[in-house]
């Protein structure tokens, strides 16, 4: 009798298919019920879906009144009492759920990576499940090598699309030479209309937009990769020009930053960025260009607006060195190795960068001296070697040494030695392949200092072999740019999981030896602090190690710029047992944990500038025994937890008082530097720095714009308006602020020789 009673509905459904096809779809679980409402957006297999002929299986689990005999056009795998596991064809699977036998029908849900683990661990799920919190009206932008914008966890129940637009800037067009997709592009591809060519090759970017702001592929709820943002729209943007997405400049950076900025004040609503993204190229001072950008459109008394920034991924190698010359008889050295290594083929690919910083009013010689013990300078400041902007082709590779000068408009160099954002020196040393086919030379190479004194700091900036430094390597200091930024929101990584199971069922971890424990900082989290900075970094921690968030179909493991590759022994060891998502490590995915907190309390208060949203994560932080005292160079103020920082009032931000403090150096030769504060009003008038001589004669305008609220620093380097020298002397510094003047003085004892 049952066994006709189900054939007989079978039937009937056929029949009725046209009128009536998602009658009984709550009998289905949310992630079945979307694919059989979707089924066109299949393209991939996976544990749960195979292909057959023209169309997929579905592994399916069946509750169900009866045998699993009474089931026709299945296939059985396995019954037990009332569940049978079953492959249903796609087609079908609206026949088979509206079965009298069949009570409830569910996907597989296969042993739980750690976004899973990860969101609860942060409070996320709690916020969603008892604040209702999901990151409605907030746009989410992603900065970084793309997005799977067919992936099921960016769309709606309804199949469209949550991205809002999609800037592809490896693809040639009119917007900052890149192509934009809107909304309505995006839903009428999904639907089969028109074309979209970007692509997430590496998966970085989708990954990462999917711990922000993915729905972890529930039509009706949220799944159990579930991002921590699951409803906020998103704006995308593949900030890199390569189609591989490996590279990602400083002015690409800046335009994503404005293209989001500019996106969201067309939508009317508050925005975070995320930046997965950095380097060593940079004082780590907060003045690099992306730095002092995201401090211009973000920070006190700026209403909606924040940057999420990554700690880096060097905590456990030796890419920072300090030394100090502390008399001039001293002569102190850096070490770094360059271990032996397979040459790339052709010239100019072979290279180790370094840079180095010391105080602008110091002057400082470099000598660079091989393994074999050639020495190359020194060369003092203002300096370079050789003498022209080509490397020095020798037995040891092609030396370029350039130490502390820039050109000025008129192309002569050597005008003042200092940066004029920090007002500090560099310098920088390049060994390559470039003029010849000699590479550089493995082995110990060092780096003597001699010179009037100070402190001076040293990072690798890049190698394309191993590299690391060896005399004068520290554990500290090692945060990557942007991270460094005042107004950012810098991330820290800690371990929230060390086991998982992957597509092919093995049990991995990345722990064999038990060196670690679930709670601790990862190994790989850079540390703080800020070099020469009054501000503590990193902010905050979140999970980023073995993190199991959204796969792009542009990425698979044998794609050899994918982020999942693995050892061929293990094909498929970092891709998660539903096919669709996928596992990584990083505080490239410690970041975005927290950009979804953010939007979660954007969704709450879109007032709150990014002062006030640091202030509440860094309030709401877990300590433990892991964190210890806070806040400190590991862990910021601690471990990020998103239900409470919702629990949270943000504090009023007190207004900066309007001051002007005392140039220094002073007395000063070459350039000195001047520190002035802006105060929080609601109508800033314009701010302006001018430098008097002492009969009172305006000399040179440094600042003369309506600046932010908050701290600046601006550098006078001793010449006029006109590019001319002035005389040593006593000057006036007058800041004008509306109606309010202050004035300062300074003594100028000449320009550098």
């Amino acid at each position: 009798m049952v066994r006709r009673q189900c054939r007989y509905f079978v039937n009937l459904i056929v029949m009725l298919i046209s009128i009536s096809a998602f009658a009984n779809i709550d009998k289905m679980d949310a992630r079945l019920g979307r694919l059989a409402m979707n089924p066109e957006r299949v393209r991939t297999e996976s544990p749960v879906l195979r292909k057959s002929g023209t169309t997929y299986l579905v592994r399916t689990i069946v509750t169900l009144r009866g045998s699993a005999a009474e089931l026709d056009n299945v296939r059985v795998i396995y019954h037990y009492d009332d569940m049978a596991i079953v492959d249903i064809a796609l087609p079908m699977l609206h026949h088979i759920s509206d079965l009298d036998c069949v009570v409830y029908m569910e996907m597989p849900t296969p042993t739980k990576a750690t976004l899973d683990q990860s969101t609860q661990i942060i409070g996320a799920v709690q916020a969603r499940e008892g604040r209702g919190a999901g990151g409605r009206n907030v746009v989410v932008g992603i900065i970084d090598s793309g997005i799977d914008w067919r992936h099921d966890d960016f769309l709606k129940p309804d199949g469209t699309t949550r991205i809002k637009y999609l800037l592809d800037l490896s693809e040639a067009g009119a917007v900052y030479g890149g192509i934009v997709y809107g909304e309505d592009q995006i839903n009428a591809a999904l639907a089969g209309h028109g074309n979209i060519n970007a692509v997430d090759i590496s998966g970085h970017g989708t990954h990462v937009a999917g711990i922000a702001a993915g729905d972890g592929v529930e039509g009706y709820g949220y799944g159990d990769y579930a991002g921590v943002a699951p409803e906020a729209d998103i704006v995308a943007v593949k900030a890199t020009r390569d189609r591989q997405g490996s590279e990602f400049y400083t002015t690409d950076q800046i335009l994503a930053l404005a293209f989001i900025d500019s996106v969201a004040q067309v939508l009317g609503k508050p925005w975070v960025a995320n930046l997965s993204l950095g380097g060593h190229s940079g004082a780590h001072d907060g003045t690099s260009p992306v730095e002092r950008y995201i401090d211009k459109i973000t920070g006190p008394g700026i209403p909606g607006k924040a940057v999420v920034t990554v700690a880096g991924n060097d905590g456990d190698r030796d890419i920072h060195a300090k030394t100090s010359i502390s008399s001039a008889n001293d002569s102190p050295l850096i070490s770094f190795a360059i271990d032996a290594f397979t040459p790339n083929a052709g010239p100019s690919n072979d290279v180790i960068e370094l840079t180095g910083w010391y105080d602008g009013s110091r002057k400082i010689g470099v000598t660079l001296i091989s393994p074999s013990g050639n020495r190359y300078g020194p060369v003092l400041p203002s300096q370079v070697f050789p003498d022209g902007d080509r490397s020095h082709p020798s037995s040891d590779g092609s030396i370029y040494i350039w130490n502390g000068f820039y050109f000025t408009d008129s192309g002569e160099e050597g005008q003042s030695g200092a940066n004029p954002h920090n007002g500090d020196r560099e310098f920088y040393i390049s060994i390559s392949d470039d003029d010849q086919a000699v590479l550089p030379a493995t082995g110990e190479w060092h780096i003597e200092f001699s010179g009037a004194g100070g402190a001076i700091d040293m990072w690798l900036v890049n190698s394309s072999m191993e590299a690391y430094f060896i005399q004068g390597k520290v554990n500290d200091g090692k945060l990557t740019i942007p991270g460094t930024a005042k107004n950012s929101i810098t991330v820290a990584s800690f371990i929230s999981k060390k086991t998982w199971q992957d597509l092919d069922g093995n049990r991995l971890t990345f722990d064999s030896q038990g060196n670690f424990a679930v709670g601790q900082i990862s190994p790989f989290s850079s540390p703080g602090p800020v070099r020469k900075a009054d501000y503590q970094k990193p902010d905050i921690a979140a999970p980023g190690q073995i993190i199991c968030s959204t796969f792009s179909v542009d990425s698979p493991p044998t794609n050899p710029y994918s982020i999942f590759q693995s050892d061929p022994n293990l094909p498929n060891a970092l891709i998660n047992q539903d096919g669709y998502h996928a596992l990584s490590s990083g505080t490239s995915f410690a970041a975005p944990h927290v950009t979804g907190a953010v939007a979660l309390i954007l969704e709450q208060n879109a007032q709150l500038s990014v002062n006030q949203i640091r202030d509440i994560l860094q309030k709401a932080a877990d300590s433990d025994g892991w964190v210890g005292d806070v806040p400190n160079t590991l862990w910021g103020w601690g471990k990020v937890n998103v239900f409470q920082a919702l629990l949270l009032d943000p504090e009023e931000e007190p207004p900066t008082m309007l001051s002007l403090y005392p140039a220094a150096p002073n007395p000063f030769v070459g350039r000195t530097g001047i520190t002035f504060d802006v105060p929080l009003l609601e109508n800033i008038p314009t701010t302006r720095i001018v430098i008097y001589n002492a009969l009172g004669r305006e000399v040179r305008t440094l600042v003369n714009e309506m600046k932010n609220s908050g701290s600046h620093t601006v550098y006078w380097d001793g010449h006029d308006d006109g590019g001319a020298p002035v005389g040593k002397g006593v000057y006036f510094i007058q800041m004008t602020f509306g109606v309010s003047k202050i004035a300062k003085k300074a003594l100028f004892l000449g320009i550098e020789k």
